[in-house]
This record gives structure tokens, sequence and C-alpha cells, in this order.
């Protein structure tokens, strides 16, 4: 019976110990901050036809660190702009902060004219944070409002560094055919996660612990009585 109890308890510590070891071996490893990415974003406007006018400009607001912070560049150092104002449901607001920002201190930024594909691209990018806002004349209504997105971005399973984003455009679509009066709908956008969810880490270790507690606790109340 001894040996029973003993093989039990050590089967429990073995399963905590297991998951916890799971878990933590799923953390990702940092990105490398020596690799260089690209930003590619696709225009539709609400019938989905590509958007094929306009110039869109992109800064570097802040770049990666080896701790895995940001910091910001010299351009946007006097925003007083951190993680925790352009994290979260914050973004939209510190983005247009940010591009207000921009503007009023004349920052060049590296500016893109859509091509015939409704599409615009850049390269070279190293890992940081960067505002991609319309900054030339585009069609009839709002190109895009402004946003910020992180490279690289880690879907999972392993780093990507080259982000392909459809943001929400405010170009007035024709009237539908079906409806003459009544215009298209504007599509959603579709912009890259920036997070990734760790909540699973505590639970798992803290379910761990508590096999490896209720074995010692069954295995001493057995020998009480």
């Amino acid at each position: 019976m001894k040996m029973k109890r003993a093989i039990a308890l050590l089967l429990g510590l073995l399963l905590g110990l297991s998951l916890t070891a799971g878990v933590l071996a799923s953390e990702p490893a940092g990105p490398d901050l020596s690799r260089e990415g690209s930003l590619r974003l696709s225009l539709r406007s609400g019938d989905g036809a590509p958007v094929r006018s306009g110039v869109l400009t992109l800064w570097t607001v802040a770049l990666l660190e080896e701790d895995g912070h940001f910091a910001l560049t010299p351009d946007f150092a006097g925003s007083e702009i951190g993680e925790k104002e352009w994290s979260g449901r914050g973004a939209s607001l510190a983005a247009s902060v940010l591009l207000d920002y921009a503007e009023a201190h004349k920052l060049a930024g590296t500016p893109a004219e859509l091509s015939q594909e409704g599409t615009v691209h850049w390269e070279g990018l190293r890992p940081g944070l960067y505002l991609a806002a319309q900054t030339g004349p585009g069609p009839k209504g709002e190109l895009c409002t402004p946003f910020l997105v992180t490279l690289p971005v880690w879907d999972g399973s392993q780093w990507q560094y080259e982000l392909d984003a459809s943001p929400k455009t405010g170009v007035v679509p024709p009237p539908s055919p079906t409806n003459p009066t009544k215009p298209g709908t504007p599509g959603k956008p579709h912009l890259p996660q920036t997070g990734q969810l760790r909540w699973p880490v505590p639970v798992l270790i803290c379910a761990g612990t508590a096999l490896v507690l209720t074995g010692l606790l069954l295995l001493r109340k057995k020998r009480r009585s």
C-alpha cells in the first residue's frame, strides 16, 4: 500500500512539473533585434475596390530594446507618450496625439504613394512601434484614420517580420447597383495583433501545484487513519 501511495504522489508531482515546464517552454524567445522587417498596407473602399490615389506616411515612434521595452526615438521623445498610452484601447487616441505631434514639429517620416492595386509598402524597418497616417490628397472622404503597429508580431509559433494590414478607410463608395441611393458599407479593419495571451501561465502553474498538494494531503490523511 505504501508503494502505491508513493507512486501516486510521484505521478502527481511529475504531472504538475510537466505542466509548468510545458507552459514555460512555450513562451517565445525575444525577437531578433538585428533583423529588419516590412509593412504593407492594402486600402479598399466600401465596395471592395482598391483606393488608387493618396499618400500615406510612416513614422518610427519607438524602437524595441533588449529588455523587451520600447524607447521613443529622438523625434518623438518630447511627445511623452509611453507604452501605457498606446497599448490596448488607448492606441487610437495615442495615434491621433502622435500624429498631431508629428505635424506640429514637422517630422518628415517616410511617405509612400498608393499603387494602382491600392497598396503602399515600406521595407528596412527595425523592430519597434510605427505610426501610419494619410498625409496627401486622396479620394473624397478620409483615406484612413491614423493607427499604430508594432513590428515584429508573434503569431503563436514564430515572430512575423513582414506584416500585411488592411486599415479601415473613410472613402465614400459609389452607389450600390441594387440601390442607387444607398452607398456601400465601409470595410472593417484587419490590423495585425500586437500582443499575446499570458494568463494560461499562472493558471497552469497553480493547477500543477494544486495536484501536488492534493496528493500530499491524501497521503497524510491515510497515514492518520
